[in-house]
């Protein structure tokens, strides 16, 4: 007995359909030059004076922020430290200015 094609719910080779004004973009971190970030970062932050027992915990908080949430986290994050008094407000500019140029909508 043969099944006809209306009673099956889909064909699993059909391409899903989707429409691409539904999803909202946000800008979020480029994770195809994440390397690149890391590098960046790393150097940013060994000319900062922050204390080394914080260095790695507000690295990966900044890059889970912007690669997840979004670079506007991750900025109000920055500024959040800069208010607590364990960067300097150089620092924190030349962070928000990395997180720009790294910047991509997804």
């Amino acid at each position: 007995m043969q099944r006809s094609s209306s009673s099956r719910p889909g064909n699993r080779f059909e391409k899903k359909r989707f429409n691409p004004g539904e999803r909202v973009k946000r800008p979020l971190l480029n994770l195809g030059k994440l390397a690149y970030f890391k590098y960046d970062l790393n150097e940013i932050m060994d000319r900062s004076k922050m204390e080394d027992k914080f260095v790695g915990s507000f690295k990966a908080s900044i890059i889970a922020k912007s690669s997840k949430m979004s670079i506007q986290e991750a900025k109000d994050y920055i500024r959040e430290v800069e208010a607590r008094k364990e960067i300097t407000t150089d620092v924190s500019m030349v962070l928000c200015r990395l997180l720009d140029r790294y910047t991509i909508y997804r």
